[in-house]
């Protein structure tokens, strides 16, 4: 009897495993196509450009997001002032948009209520991790935009 020569057995093995994940890792890559870039990059530089300047003002206003809730399936918040005074008589609304998939972002309209608090006029979803973005504005004119990160299943 011959002993079996076990050194190129192991290559075209590991050679054959190579393939494979690359196999299907093409096939992932193709079944799940990327987003498109866009294709106006000046008209997008200039809406980032115009971003920057919203948040640099709402920063100069002071204003911000002193309490949030759940409220019988909508969001509640409070603004306040630099001295946290509460400020009554703002428009605007909230934006969620999820990272994963856009098919559950809405944008809700937000109704004062008093003492600087607001409510969504529809519900929120039950869970999951969304970005919320306040637009709110007065009178005046006065903007003021904020975003973060919100997990929905951990708000009470």
């Amino acid at each position: 009897m011959s002993e079996v020569n076990w050194g190129p057995i192991a290559v075209v093995g590991g050679l054959t495993a190579v393939v494979i994940s690359n196999a299907i890792m093409i096939t992932i890559a193709l079944s799940n196509p990327a987003v498109p870039a866009t294709t106006d990059h000046w008209a997008e530089s200039l809406d980032w450009e115009r971003e920057l300047d919203r948040r640099a003002h709402s920063r100069a206003l002071g204003w911000s997001i002193a309490g949030l809730a759940r409220a019988d399936q909508a969001l509640e918040l409070r603004i306040v002032d630099a001295e946290l005074r509460p400020i009554a008589g703002l428009q605007g609304s909230l934006t969620l948009r999820r990272a994963d998939s856009n098919a559950n972002d809405r944008t809700l309209a937000l109704v004062e209520l008093d003492g600087g608090r607001y409510r969504s006029d529809q519900p929120i979803p039950d869970s999951g991790l969304y970005e919320l973005k306040v637009a709110l504005h007065d009178d005046a004119g006065d903007e003021f935009t904020t975003q973060r990160w919100l997990e929905f299943g951990e708000v009470e």
